[in-house]
C-alpha cells in the first residue's frame, strides 16, 4: 500500500464523520442514532433545556438526551432509575452501619466509569442518577453508543449489588 492510498482512505473516513457545530446538527445526529437502532423517540420540552429527547432501550432503561440552556455545545445522556420498593424498605430497616457499607460498595465502582452519579438521598436513597456529558466536538454515534453502554452497565451494577446484598424482589 502506498502513501496515496492511505491518504485517500483517511480522507474518506473523515468525510463520513459528521461534525456537530449547532443545536440542529446535534438533534439530527441524535435522531439518526436512535432511528438506526430502532429506539423510540419522544421529544420533551423543558424550561432548562434547548432540547430533550427521551428513549427506552430494549432492556427497559430510560434515557434522556438533553442540551441544557446553561451550557452551550454539550449534550447530556442521563437516566434516573428508581430502586424497587422491596429494596427501599429493606434499606430503611437496616442498621445505619450496614446500610452505609452497602451504599459504599455500590458507589466505589462508579468512581472508575465515565458517567457521573448522584443518589437522590445520600443516606437513604430511592433512586440514582447517571449522567454522561458529551461536548459537540466529541458528539458522534460512537460516543452516544458508549454513553448508552456505560450507563446501562451502571444500572446493571446497581441491580446486582442490591439483589446480592438485599435479595431479589418478589415478582
Amino acid at each position: 500500500m502506498n502513501s496515496n492510498t492511505v491518504h485517500t482512505t483517511m480522507s474518506r473516513k473523515q468525510e463520513d464523520i459528521k461534525i456537530v457545530s449547532t443545536e440542529a446538527d446535534a438533534i439530527k445526529l441524535i435522531r439518526e442514532f436512535l432511528i438506526a437502532r430502532n429506539l423510540p423517540i419522544k421529544e420533551i420540552s423543558g424550561n432548562d433545556s434547548n432540547f430533550q429527547i427521551h428513549t427506552t432501550n430494549p432492556g427497559g432503561i430510560n434515557y434522556n438526551i438533553i442540551q441544557p440552556k446553561s451550557v452551550k455545545r454539550i449534550v447530556l445522556v442521563a437516566t434516573k432509575p428508581q430502586f424497587h420498593n422491596f429494596h427501599v424498605e429493606i434499606l430503611k430497616s437496616m442498621p445505619e452501619a450496614a446500610r452505609d457499607n452497602l451504599l459504599w460498595e455500590l458507589k466505589e465502582k462508579f468512581v472508575f466509569v465515565p458517567p457521573s452519579f448522584q443518589l437522590d438521598n445520600p443516606t437513604l436513597p430511592s433512586s440514582i442518577q447517571f449522567v454522561q456529558e458529551i461536548t459537540y466536538d466529541e458528539l458522534t454515534e460512537g460516543t452516544l453508543s458508549k454513553a448508552f453502554i456505560c450507563i446501562a452497565r451502571c444500572v446493571v451494577w446497581v441491580s446486582w449489588v442490591f439483589n446480592r446484598g438485599l435479595g431479589v424482589p418478589p415478582e
